[in-house]
């Protein structure tokens, strides 16, 4: 049955959740059926065509490793397919987090099935989106999950080389543009950002011409899918709450030292300069062929290493576990290389300092200092990461006698008698720690229309927090302020952009202090929001579950400092 324009038309304009994916495993109740597909796993991936697009295995005939061809001076292979391959870009349609966020949404508001669908798959399964748009077909989570034609194989690759490529310049960096709203090309060009490609090995051997595209070295290119701005909906599925801005990574980076568009920022550096390296291992920029075919092509630069690097480290290292039931073309191997470049990115992230270190009559006294180093706060994307502090104090014969911030096997925050600090209580702000049981997170806690904590991303009207560190540069009077300004850090005179300082003061009873620890902590998925989607009854909350309990999200350190008592 073809799906009429009408319909659909303007539903991307509801700014519904591009941060999770539709489905039709759900019935139109919102009732779930037993588990099937989430426990047998994803089809495995193939080689497909439809309309405009096609699966990656066609770009890599000519777009893989040789001699002189796609590897840096240090002979690193440097081809985007194999780098992309070990990337949450490449498995962003068979991610068992968000197909487990889909079905919590649409069990939570069934009526808004079919935009929830369309808008969500726009980013997590672009070409099998549009492809099906362009057919007036309709297009879910069954076909994701359990469809075996061209387009359900070209959905299940993700955000794929021809979905990325044929995003024109038009309307790129205006609010048209987020939520999945990218222009795709109609006439089978690829865009690039090298001048006059030879275009004639590609248009015969796939029909698509390479175009010279400087658009796609800028931020705004990321920001189609990467700014992200819903409303709340009714039961009905009616949209009824304000603008809200539920991943903006974009506009934090719009609103800091790190902006290269006009005024430039005095750090001004793109998405992809951080995200998609120019240079190698050893600082050199890389040249080199583009393509293994005719072999008299000139060495080209810059070459942008198409690693996608985040923080997901956690993400990526469950899905090589869980290879067998993800069934991408990506190997465990490539998607635990890709989870050490997100290490890796994560370690630059900030920075940590031990600071005023001094007895005083009333105890121990010290600062920490953090300090964002990244191009927008930290942590950004996906409301439910966070980062926190672990202060750990020893005695003078090394033994702990203080520690907030530690976790158990399951990644829980715990008091160090073993009490669980997890609750559905909202956790303030801290400035100052004195206490083992409070814990310094940075977070963002969604909160619905009547005030309270909620897991449901389309309930959500605003932040009951929003403590995520703020970039370098940050201004209260930018235009996209409103969007990107913190939330529960009154009173704190030293949260500022670029970082935050929290005051330890504790009074030791009975031992002399010896020596200070400090680390930052960071989970991608916490435990709670794990739980959140992770219904028994349903069939991907149900393999979340699972396989979340058998790969607990135990944090990834960022930085650590310190520093001996005087």
């Amino acid at each position: 049955m073809k799906r009429p324009r009408a319909r659909t038309a303007g539903l991307a304009a509801l700014g519904l959740l591009a941060g999770c994916g539709g489905m039709n495993v759900l019935e139109d109740s919102g009732v779930a059926p037993v588990p099937t597909a989430g426990d047998g796993g994803l089809p495995g991936q193939r080689g497909a065509t439809a309309g405009r697009f096609t699966t990656h295995d066609r770009c890599t005939m000519c777009h893989s490793a040789a001699p002189g061809v796609l590897t840096d001076a240090t002979g690193r292979n440097v081809a985007p397919e194999t780098l992309w391959r070990g990337s949450m870009m490449a498995v962003s349609g068979r991610d068992p987090y968000w197909l487990a966020a889909f079905e919590h949404e649409l069990a939570a508001i069934p009526a808004a099935r079919a935009a929830i669908e369309r808008t969500c798959t726009r980013c997590h399964t672009p070409a099998g989106a549009v492809a099906d748009d362009d057919a007036e077909q309709p297009f879910g989570f069954d076909t994701i999950t359990r469809g075996t034609d061209a387009v359900a194989d070209l959905a299940r690759e993700g955000v794929t080389c021809t979905a990325c490529h044929q995003i024109t310049a038009a309307g790129l960096g205006t609010a048209a543009s987020f939520t999945g709203g990218y222009a795709l090309d109609t006439a089978r060009r690829l865009y690039g950002p090298h001048a006059a490609p030879f275009a004639g090995p590609m248009q015969n051997a796939v029909n698509y011409t390479p175009t010279h595209g400087p658009h796609m070295t800028t931020s705004a290119v990321c920001a189609t899918c990467h700014t992200v701005i819903t409303r709340a909906l009714d039961t009905g599925g009616n949209a009824v709450g304000p603008a809200f801005p539920e991943q903006v990574p974009y506009l934090e980076w719009r609103n800091s030292a790190f902006r290269d568009e006009a005024p430039a920022g005095p750090e001004a550096v793109t998405c992809q300069g951080c995200h998609m390296p120019t240079r190698d291992a050893n600082g050199a920029v890389i040249a080199t062929r583009l393509s293994n075919r005719p072999r008299n092509l000139a060495p080209r630069s810059p070459i942008g290493q198409h690693t996608f690097a985040g923080a997901n480290a956690y993400m990526l290292g469950l899905l090589a576990d869980e290879a067998a039931w993800v069934g991408a073309a990506s190997t465990p191997a490539e998607l635990r290389a890709g989870a050490a470049e997100a290490r890796a990115t994560l370690r630059r992230a900030a920075t940590l300092r031990v600071e005023g270190i001094a007895r005083t009559e009333a105890g121990l006294r010290f600062d920490v200092r953090i300090d964002n180093q990244a191009g927008h706060r930290f942590p950004t994307g996906y409301p439910t990461r966070r980062a926190w502090l672990h202060v750990v104090v020893r005695d003078t014969a090394g033994m702990v006698r203080f520690e907030s911030g530690a976790t158990d096997a399951q990644g829980r925050l715990v008091a160090r008698d073993g009490r669980v600090l997890e609750s559905e209580a909202l956790r303030p702000h801290v400035d100052t720690l004195t206490r083992e049981d409070e814990v310094a997170v940075y977070e963002a806690v969604l909160g619905d229309a009547q005030g309270h904590a909620t897991h449901v991303l389309l309930h959500a009207t605003r932040y009951l927090k929003d403590n995520r560190l703020m970039p370098r540069g940050w201004s209260a009077t930018h235009p996209d302020a409103a969007m990107t300004a913190p939330v529960g850090t009154q009173g704190d005179a030293d949260f500022v952009a670029g970082g935050d300082t929290v005051h330890v003061r504790i009074a030791p009873a009975g031992w002399t202090p010896g020596r200070v620890e400090v680390t930052l902590r960071f989970q991608s998925v916490p435990p709670a929001a794990a739980a959140a989607v992770g219904h028994a009854e349903r069939a991907y909350g149900a393999h979340f579950r699972s396989v979340t309990a058998a790969h607990p999200p135990v944090p990834e350190s960022v930085a650590t400092a310190q520093a001996a008592v005087p």
